[in-house]
């Protein structure tokens, strides 16, 4: 036996609305660089650069391991994606450039002090 055409419509009118429910818009965006992921922030990531000679337990006298120990470090410990982001851009970069993102992510986010630029300048000058 067939059903009446209404019948299906019927069912289409209450289905619809709900899809929409389901698809509707999500909760307002927010500033991608302030969402804090895996409990750090961006500006925690920035600083753990900063840092990351004296986070690393590197020896300062031995450069080779100092770099080695150093990205080591920040790939183990950077767990903000766009922290993750700018480490994976920063490892590409030779010390002068690698110096000048950091200082210019570090105003940025008005970090008072990244001793990792004035060692990135220093290595600049020895090669």
């Amino acid at each position: 036996m067939l059903r009446p055409r209404y019948v299906y419509y019927r069912w289409l009118l209450v289905l619809t609305p709900l899809g929409g429910l389901a698809c509707g818009p999500a909760s307002p965006a927010e500033d991608p660089s302030n969402q804090i992921h895996d409990d750090q922030s961006y500006e925690a990531a920035l600083r753990m650069f900063c840092d990351a000679d004296r986070l690393s337990s590197a020896n300062p006298e031995d450069p080779l391991e100092l770099a080695r120990r150093r990205e080591d470090y920040l790939v183990e410990h950077v767990k903000n994606p766009d922290g993750q982001y700018f480490l994976t851009i920063w490892r590409t970069k030779g010390p002068a450039e690698r110096a000048a993102m950091l200082e210019k992510e570090r105003a940025t986010a008005q970090i008072s002090a990244c001793p990792l630029v004035a060692t990135l300048r220093a290595e600049e000058g020895s090669e």
